[in-house]
């Protein structure tokens, strides 16, 4: 769930921190935007994700798909869904501010709250969202000849034509999983299917199927690009999406791509602690991200709720360490100046360096193999 902030400065060597916050942005929003992210290293951690209850009493029983692992529902009110396509989807505004897209992670996102809702209160007109957001999915996205379904971001006035992204496929699985399950509808079984193959397709041919070379192991990447940065939270839900497929319909393909990835994680999870907190994401070429306190609150959940589908020790000790971070005056503040730090980079050309890696990469494989 990436949202990076859009900064126009420049780095001065030297400069304290607090005046680099200042010079994010002097423009109102993204300032006041870096302030309140900053803020939230000293306020409760429960103020931020938490795992669903898989033991509360329900309305509507789940099925063997399960609640979904991280409670969407309290963004209905926060204000997260606040500009909506005439068909009633939330739309995302675009970073330069000049129009809206349709994000496939806030769709689904919208879906899983709604669906969340439905199974505690037991009212059908929750489940509508999740089924317009299934269909949405099916009719934009871009169905191979090999019978794959490719979600692409969607640009302004061009369509859904932009980066691929393995949370985009894991949250869709998700979707239209549950889709399936309350209409019977085949059309939503056959794209969850679909979804599966650019889990297998490298990276370099048009899949989401990276490396981590430090290590050997497979990775769904959240950003293919050329050269890449494997990110820890996307890695998590894409395996959350063959899960759930694998939990619904015993698909055995969605069960050793699950099982592969949950050894990757394991693998991965030293390099993604850095002695104080989380690493967002670890790179091939480039130095590692810190995650902000969101992601890391993020990361803790994910891991306990991963821990708890598969019954590895290593996932919940990892997440009982990353907690132990969290629980520290002196590490929220390391990682409070470290975000600082790093945002500044960004500023400096990082997020336009990896922007461009981005781009890159998508037109070498745009409207490549479509079946459309």
């Amino acid at each position: 769930m990436t949202q990076h902030l859009e900064t126009r400065t420049s780095v001065v060597e030297g400069e304290p921190l607090w005046l680099g916050l200042l010079r994010l942005n002097t423009k109102g929003d993204a300032f006041r935007e870096n302030l309140k992210k900053i803020s939230l290293y000293w306020r409760p951690h429960a103020t931020y994700w938490k795992s669903t209850d898989s033991a509360a009493k329900l309305a509507v029983s789940p099925g063997p798909v399960g609640r979904y692992p991280l409670d969407f529902s309290f963004q209905l009110e926060s204000g997260h869904f606040a500009n909506f396509d005439q068909a009633g989807l939330p739309v995302q505004r675009c970073r330069d501010g000049n129009g809206f897209v349709h994000n496939y992670t806030m769709m689904c996102g919208f879906a899983l709250a709604h669906w969340e809702r439905y199974l505690e209160s037991g009212d059908p007109g929750q489940r509508v969202n999740l089924f317009q957001v299934a269909r949405y999915i099916v009719e934009s996205g871009e169905h191979r000849s090999d019978g794959s379904l490719v979600l692409h971001a969607e640009r302004p006035g061009e369509g859904h034509v932009g980066e691929l992204s393995s949370m985009f496929q894991g949250q869709a699985l998700s979707v239209l999983c549950r889709a399936w399950l309350a209409t019977g509808d085949h059309s939503f079984l056959k794209a969850a299917i679909g979804c599966l193959g650019s889990y297998e397709t490298p990276v370099e041919l048009g899949g989401v199927l990276g490396t981590i070379s430090s290590i050997g192991v497979p990775w769904y990447e959240e950003y293919p690009t050329d050269s890449l940065n494997h990110v820890l939270n996307g890695m998590i839900f894409a395996l959350w999406g063959l899960h759930d497929l694998c939990k619904v319909t015993g698909n055995e393909r969605a069960g050793r791509l699950f099982e592969t990835g949950v050894e990757s994680v394991i693998r991965a999870l030293p390099l993604f602690d850095n002695g104080f907190w989380s690493w967002y994401w670890v790179c091939e070429n480039d130095p590692p991200y810190i995650a902000s306190m969101m992601y890391h609150s993020m990361h803790v959940c994910q891991l306990l709720s991963l821990a708890s589908q598969t019954g590895r020790q290593e996932l919940r000790s990892y997440a009982s360490k990353f907690q132990s971070y969290a629980d520290s005056l002196i590490c929220r503040s390391r990682a409070a100046a470290a975000m600082v730090s790093a945002k500044v980079a960004l500023a400096g050309g990082g997020r336009r360096h990896f922007t461009a890696r981005v781009e890159q990469h998508n037109a070498r494989f745009r409207h490549q193999g479509t079946g459309q």
